[in-house]
């Protein structure tokens, strides 16, 4: 048994294992510190087809960076009013967006026709595919689903799951102060 010990295992399994380990082939961690990260300003924004409103990429990012694309996907602006705590709201011809400390917090879209609420999904940039709905009389609803805190789908009426207008909320600031 020393002599194995002390000489190596002549299992032939042993001798068909490559001679260089995986990780060799790898970068390692100063490689990777050394080489240009880009900016994600460099990436031209592109809104996927068959997305009317992407609500997905808008909800969360500062409102400076997105206020052409919100007049762009919810039409010409109708309403601005300043409120307290540094919160806006602003009306457009077909939605209307929260802004709190430069942040776009929700977004709510009136859909040009009452959809299916898979398809009402696939309209504002979410998969159509989701877990389990919250269902009332009057909605449709997600919590914490893709990074948003709160999505509410309102039903045409309680009979159909066609749907006519998405609110979604990326947080709620009444639950920040909360905390």
């Amino acid at each position: 048994m020393f002599a194995t010990l002390f000489f190596g295992c002549f299992d032939p399994g042993a001798k068909v294992l490559p001679e260089q380990t995986l990780l060799s082939d790898l970068p390692s961690a100063e490689e990777n510190r050394s080489q240009a990260i880009p900016a994600e300003n460099d990436a031209v924004y592109q809104k996927a087809e068959g997305v009317l409103v992407d609500i997905l990429f808008l909800g969360g990012k500062p409102f400076q960076e997105v206020n052409d694309l919100l007049s762009s996907q919810l039409g010409p602006l109708q309403e601005h009013l300043e409120l307290n705590n540094n919160e806006h709201f602003r009306r457009y011809e077909q939605g209307d967006v929260s802004v709190k400390d430069g942040a776009v917090f929700r977004i709510r879209f009136f859909y040009p026709e009452s959809l299916r609420r898979n398809e009402a999904l696939a309209q504002i940039g979410f998969p159509q595919q989701v877990g389990n709905y919250i269902i009332t009389h009057k909605e449709y609803q997600l919590t914490n689903q893709f990074g948003f805190r709160r999505l509410r789908m309102k039903r045409e009426s309680r009979d159909t799951e066609l749907v006519t207008e998405i609110e979604a909320w990326k947080w709620i600031p009444q639950e920040q102060l909360r905390k």
